[in-house]
């Protein structure tokens, strides 16, 4: 199947069940309080606002890879992991100070609109992305499964959180130090536990658990670690040279905030001394469109651009060799090649 086409049908699925759900949902609390119930109809929508449905579709695939054909199981569990995407990434935008997502407020932003102040509208924010942390254990105790798969799986989710928590500190920490001091091995030890894990190492177990096949978890996990790697070198290439209309995110946001990815920390290393004191003078300010562009430039002059994608083309080549050692019936083995292209192809 044309990926395209199996993203926006994955995509469309996924949302039909969510806003049922959180429909439900609302329904249920308004019966005891109703301006709880209107708090859930915000998530909602923010929830349904835009969002790629990415793990829940590694989820259908790696499932479907090993055999599985229950496709409302993949529906189910697949918008549980990415109700645990939304919670983690209401509270990455106050971490990071993002006023933006998906092309508009992030909740804490919106939730600041509603109730009037910064520290309320933070507050709430918290609030509801733990509120949605309780919807992703709701969903996975109420599906028709065996107990040990669900423990199995909730087990999974938990490492998860504590992967990325480890991963968001690593990269919080690296950011507050001056850029000389940080190093690249530190970032992509972030970059592991985050992306490469919870955002595709995760969602693929889950589906080769709900199948009950150890025998591809060590290709597979391997395989996708290799791609989710790459996806976030690409995401943080986008971060700075992306279209603002197809990402959502205003560009040169990683560079106003002071993120030492990749990209950045290889530009300094290779810079000479004049574009090194650019680098020190405004990483983390608030630059305007003339000085982004000279930073550009610098990361451009620097081959840190090309290192960059050069380094993501790798973990691809890498990880469609591991595919091409899987046998599978599954027509879902094709898509899962083309998303493997697809993560450092895109443009958002």
């Amino acid at each position: 199947m044309n990926l395209k086409i199996a993203l926006a049908e994955n995509k469309k699925q996924i949302d039909s069940f969510l806003s049922k759900y959180l429909t439900e949902k609302a329904e249920e609390i308004d019966k005891q309080d109703s301006e709880l119930s209107s708090h859930i109809n915000l998530i909602k929508k923010q929830i349904l606002r835009s969002g790629k449905r990415i793990r829940p579709f590694i989820l259908g695939l790696t499932y479907g890879i090993a055999g599985g054909k229950n496709q409302e199981l993949v529906i189910r569990l697949g918008s549980a992991i990415e109700l645990l995407h939304q919670y983690l990434l209401i509270h990455d935008d106050i971490v990071d100070k993002d006023d933006k997502r998906y092309g508009d407020l992030s909740l804490h932003k919106v939730f600041e609109d509603k109730m009037g102040d910064s520290f309320s509208g933070i507050s709430m924010a918290i609030i509801a992305g733990d509120y949605i942390n309780s919807l992703v254990h709701d969903i996975i105790i109420k599906t028709d499964i065996k107990a040990e798969k669900k423990i199995e799986i909730l087990s999974l989710l938990h490492q998860t959180i504590e992967n990325t928590m480890m991963g968001w500190q690593i990269h919080y920490f690296q950011n507050k130090i001056p850029i000389w001091e940080a190093s690249e091995e530190r970032y992509l030890k972030g970059m592991e536990l985050v992306s490469a894990k919870y955002t595709f190492e995760t969602p693929a177990l889950m589906g080769l658990i709900l199948q009950s096949n150890q025998e591809l978890i060590p290709t597979l996990k391997r395989c996708v670690y290799l791609v989710g790697m790459a996806f976030q070198i690409q995401d943080d290439i986008l971060g700075v040279f992306g279209n603002t209309e197809k990402t959502g995110k205003p560009a040169g946001n990683d560079l106003r905030e002071g993120k030492k990815t990749l990209l950045i920390l290889r530009a300094y290393k290779n810079a000479n001394i004049e574009q090194k004191k650019y680098i020190k003078d405004h990483l983390g300010t608030k630059i305007d469109q003339q000085q982004l562009d000279e930073l550009r430039d610098i990361i451009t002059q620097s081959d840190s651009l090309v290192f960059s994608q050069d380094m993501a083309r790798s973990y691809i080549f890498e990880a469609k060799q591991l595919l091409d050692n899987i046998v599978s019936e599954s027509e879902n083995l094709e898509t899962l090649r083309q998303l493997a292209d697809f993560v450092i192809d895109r443009e958002r």
